[in-house]
């Protein structure tokens, strides 16, 4: 009997196979259809729900001929999506939206196996703050405007990881901000199942997984999918890999990003087999929103000198934040999960060299140790999208590896498949602040190719007019899940 693996949880179990002959089948029985496996002549959803129990471990197959429905001379997960594709008509309900393009989504209707996550402590807080850093420290530029999510990265990174080996594997955790992917896994997912979704505060991620349909060149690890599936709720898709599946891919960052970011997908290449997806969007009002009164003209000076007039929003605040070489402000959005902080830098320092030369201990203790103080802030109105090609930044952090030709991805496919690298991380942002409260939206696609009351305050003011950073922070976790620059005024 050849020997085969079982899944232990959810749908992606594999287990032991019967050998492939069939059970209790009479000579003289006419011919019954593909998939029919308790021997009832029809294929219909009696048949998954059987394959569905036997791969959890639970009763028998009839048939294990008919039940091998990709010929391989093995019953696994793949012969159950073989299944389903042929119930389905060769795709779930639930993605019909990708019926004219041969997309199918491999995890239509899987549940995770819900493994406990990690309640956020110090540590997940130190290496967050030190990759979140790290990461702005290597994109932002004196000459525009930049907005990354070190949490859309630290996600799509995350899924990666868990297909990492040996070398490649230390590089990437370290990158990371230094924890075992294990254990990164645990605390991305408490802390990605414990966002809010309220009408005037809203957080929606989604992760996903595409793969080339070409199972002579990739076939996903199933340990590597079930993580995936249960630590990060991705969805994984087998698609063609040509244009029409650049379609979907853009489609399915702009349906998870509320339409703020329409497409950052280009082209896909002949050598690209996985593509690992991340999206997210931010949508909060303020608590204390501006009234139109508190709207007005002023100049703002941009990085080059150059003077602008723009919309202000002139207001009052409570809390105010201070560095060796920076002042700045706290404004909450409602409910006080979520603050926006703004970073301005002496006059005689610019926004680059300040953050260059900060570290994550500064950083986090700005966002934990405000004061409460009267606070004068004149803001400005803002909106614009940044894009960046994250292969150069994540190689200086140390993944470096992680791109070359002899990455070990062996916990990422089957032993058969091609071996991968990662090809390219793109990262694209949006964000839109105004009297109402901010949206901002990140999709991250990492491309695997082969081969209390105070006493009597203090009045402080923090005139945002010239060049500033700031950050939209976790207010539980104090951790950024925006970081940003405004060096101009569109």
């Amino acid at each position: 009997m050849k020997m085969y693996k079982r899944f232990l949880a959810g749908l992606m179990a594999i287990s032991l196979a019967a050998p492939l002959t069939a059970v209790n089948a009479s000579a003289l029985e006419p011919p019954r259809p593909k998939g029919d496996i308790n021997y009832d002549g029809v294929f219909n959803l009696a048949d998954t729900v059987m394959f569905r129990q036997w791969l959890h471990g639970n009763g028998k197959i009839s048939d294990s001929t008919n039940a091998d429905m990709n010929d391989d001379a093995s019953l696994d997960i793949y012969d159950f999506i073989e299944m389903r594709k042929l119930l389905l008509g060769g795709i779930a309900d639930a993605n019909k939206k990708y019926e004219n393009s041969g997309t199918v989504n491999l995890c239509g209707g899987i549940e995770s196996a819900h493994p406990d996550g990690k309640k956020v402590d110090e540590s997940f807080t130190d290496a967050q703050t030190e990759f979140s850093l790290e990461l702005f420290k290597h994109t932002i530029k004196e000459d525009k405007n930049v907005l990354i999510s070190p949490y859309s990265v630290s996600m799509a990174l995350g899924m990666t990881a868990n297909g990492a080996a040996g070398q490649t594997k230390a590089d990437m955790e370290k990158a990371l901000g230094g924890l075992e992917i294990g254990e990164l896994n645990k605390y991305l997912k408490t802390w990605r199942t414990g966002q809010p979704n309220k009408d005037n505060l809203k957080i929606k991620t989604a992760n996903s997984i595409w793969v080339r349909d070409n199972e002579a060149l990739i076939k996903p690890q199933p340990t590597f999918i079930q993580d995936t599936v249960n630590y990060y709720g991705a969805d994984i898709f087998k698609a063609a890999f040509d244009q029409s599946t650049v379609n979907d891919i853009n489609n399915w960052i702009n349906e998870h990003t509320d339409g703020m970011i329409p497409e950052i997908l280009k082209e896909l290449k002949p050598t690209d087999m996985m593509a690992l997806i991340n999206a997210v969007t931010f949508d909060a009002k303020w608590s204390t929103p501006y009234d139109d009164y508190q709207v007005k003209p002023h100049k703002f000076t941009a990085y080059d000198g150059s003077v602008k007039e723009t919309d202000m929003l002139y207001g009052m605040e409570s809390s105010y934040i201070q560095d060796e070489d920076a002042v700045g402000m706290i404004k909450y959005y409602e409910g006080g999960r979520y603050a926006f902080a703004a970073i301005l830098p002496d006059e005689d320092i610019t926004v680059t060299d300040f953050v260059n030369n900060l570290t994550a201990e500064r950083l986090h203790k700005m966002f934990t140790e405000q004061h409460y103080a009267d606070v004068t802030t004149i803001l400005p109105k803002f909106k614009y999208e940044s894009s960046s090609d994250l292969n150069d930044p994540l190689k200086d952090m140390g993944m470096e590896s992680a791109f070359l030709g002899t990455a070990d991805f062996s916990k990422m496919v089957t032993p058969d498949s091609i071996p991968l690298y990662i090809s390219s991380v793109k990262h694209k942002t949006f964000i839109d602040l105004n009297e109402s409260g901010t949206t901002a939206a990140a999709a991250t696609i990492v491309l695997m190719a082969g081969n209390g009351i105070a006493p009597e305050r203090e009045r402080k003011e923090v005139i945002l007019d010239r060049p500033f950073v700031y950050a939209i922070v976790d207010t539980e976790t104090d951790l950024p899940l925006f970081m940003g620059t405004v060096m101009d005024i569109e």
